[in-house]
């Protein structure tokens, strides 16, 4: 969900002054007032938009027993992360919510870890991490960014891990919704 104003307001007032015998009088005004609002990947985003796509993050194929961790980042129409840029506007606030699975993190990992992908039957903790240094993002995690007037590009990136344990085989998958307060 995205909240914030990507608005057109537009008013008219019309004013009739004192009627005369005789003569009629009448003033129009007519204002248009835009509002500051934002582009995510490109597309210009209005009030409470939803189910906006910011990409995904492809750990690619492993065996159903892999060990360690698998690194990957967050790419949208081959762009890397996603850019925001909101015109008018000097702070954001974006915020991570908790994944589909999170209560479903393998014990092992539960510690460091906070989210969970699944095939419907087994689970593997990963977390999304921020920026070149790779800062852990935990459940509802807020980050706030100025100077909106300049594109920004937001570096997110997955990782995964597994201690060899078998999963069961087929594509897992979770849902982190991001909300983009302006």
């Amino acid at each position: 969900m995205i909240l914030g104003r990507a608005f057109a307001f537009i008013s008219f007032s019309f004013f009739v002054s004192s009627v005369n015998a005789g003569e009629i009088g009448a003033k129009l005004n007519t204002q248009i007032e835009l509002l500051p609002s934002c582009s995510i990947n490109g597309q210009i985003v209005e009030n409470n938009t939803v189910n906006l796509n910011f990409g995904n993050i492809d750990f690619g194929e492993v065996s159903s027993a892999f060990s360690g961790v698998l690194d990957a980042s967050l790419v949208n129409n081959g762009n890397a992360g996603f850019q925001i840029q909101c015109a008018g506007i000097s702070t954001v606030k974006v915020i991570f919510g908790a994944g589909n699975n999170d209560s479903n993190v393998p014990s092992s990992f539960s510690q460091n870890y906070y989210h969970a992908l699944t095939n419907g039957t087994s689970f593997v903790a990963y977390n999304l991490l921020y920026g070149l240094n790779k800062q852990v993002i935990k459940s509802n995690e807020v980050f706030i960014f100025n100077d909106m007037n300049i594109k920004k590009n937001i570096d997110i990136f997955g990782q995964a891990i597994n201690d060899g344990s078998r999963i069961s085989k087929g594509e897992y998958r979770d849902v982190v919704p991001i909300t983009i307060e302006f």
